[in-house]
């Protein structure tokens, strides 16, 4: 079968319109992807049997509603879906013999984030948070055991580098239940960080305090389509249910501590657990010829939050053109032929034009 978590067929090329989902032969792209078919929407174009049905990928009815403007377009690509924040950005491929699943993670693993052991050494870099450990210690704080209920935390400090775990120890070591302090009063910066510093680390060449992290790091997991199944054909799938991916990043920490969240409250609540719904590889895919002529028209679905460019088509911290948390990196704009305050719309239809005989795989990525 075509995009399958763990390969597939090779996808291009083969005249069988049949589509992905479902298919037993090498088919991944629609018939436009052929040398020298055509690359619009027009349904007459298609040839024998499937002449006004786009090869399977298409109602003949199909007509999205045109977005007012591209921000409408990006706000719809950039959402809390079920409580969680994730983006929608488009992939896009050259038409090869690899395998879809591997190009598409080939392509997105430059970009995941973690920390040192969790990826390749050359992958890291040091991340200084010096300055806001020290705001930290030098803040206000009020925290109030509350047991079972958990803690309270008030005061005029950020607790992302403080360790929770360790004030609520100290505060049963003290016989409080209620703990106002400002650290810099009690003690050291040394001091502070070694009883109650969480995630970051001492840098052993500078002595500065922060973490080994991928500098280029944008997704956390991501799945194909996810909550924003068919969005790419301007189809977006809506209704009851948890969207699952047969084509994903695969397990990891933070997914797995979200979903057990998640049971958490459904059983808190007494509510039965969303049921799941299976996201179809062919609703996620598309020709980047037809999202260009999509942009031209002003339709929302061409215009994800990121865009991320072909493996080796510029080096990989030029690749991920996104919008949050402001649209960058302007150095690609420029290798693109933009300038640096060009506006989104500009810079989608620039890269669709760069690449319009490529295809493009819409994931939704956590972050």
């Amino acid at each position: 079968m075509g995009l399958v978590g763990s390969g597939g067929k090779s996808p291009v090329r083969s005249r069988d319109c049949r589509g992905l989902r479902g298919a037993p032969g090498p088919m991944l792209l629609p018939r436009h992807a052929v040398a020298g078919a055509p690359d619009r929407r027009d349904t007459a174009s298609c040839a024998g049997p499937t002449r006004g049905r786009m090869c399977g990928w298409r109602p003949a009815a199909w007509c999205p509603r045109a977005a007012s403007t591209t921000s409408r377009a990006i706000a719809t690509a950039s959402r809390k879906v079920s409580g969680q924040m994730f983006s929608l950005a488009y992939v896009i491929l050259p038409v090869s013999d690899t395998l879809p699943a591997e190009a598409i993670r080939a392509s997105l693993a430059r970009f995941q984030r973690g920390r040192r052991g969790e990826l390749p050494e050359a992958w890291v870099a040091f991340h200084d948070e010096t300055d806001e450990i020290r705001e930290a210690h030098e803040a206000r704080f009020e925290f109030t055991d509350n047991g079972t209920r958990g803690m309270r935390i008030g005061g005029d400090g950020d607790t992302f580098h403080i360790d929770t775990g360790k004030v609520r120890e100290e505060m049963k070591r003290r016989g409080v239940r209620h703990w106002a302090v400002r650290f810099a009063d009690e003690m050291g910066l040394d001091e502070f960080f070694d009883r109650f510093g969480s995630r970051s680390r001492r840098d052993p060449d500078t002595g500065a305090f922060g973490r080994w992290l991928n500098p280029l790091g944008k997704w956390d997991w991501w799945d194909l389509g996810g909550g924003f199944d068919g969005t790419i054909l301007g189809e977006r799938q809506t209704g009851e249910g948890r969207p699952v991916s047969m084509m994903s990043s695969g397990p990891g920490r933070g997914r797995t501590i979200l979903g057990n969240i998640q049971n958490a409250l459904s059983d808190a609540l007494g509510q039965e657990p969303s049921a799941p719904v299976e996201v179809a590889n062919d609703r996620n895919i598309e020709m980047v010829a037809t999202l260009l002529g999509d942009a031209r028209e002003g339709r929302a679905n061409a215009y994800p939050a990121a865009i991320v460019l072909p493996p080796d088509a510029v080096e990989d911290r030029l690749r991920w053109l996104g919008t949050r948390p402001e649209l960058g990196p302007w150095e690609s704009f420029a290798w693109l032929g933009l300038a640096p305050e060009a506006a989104w719309e500009d810079i989608v239809q620039a890269a669709y034009r760069r690449f319009r005989d490529h295809w493009a795989a819409a994931i939704a990525y956590h972050h």
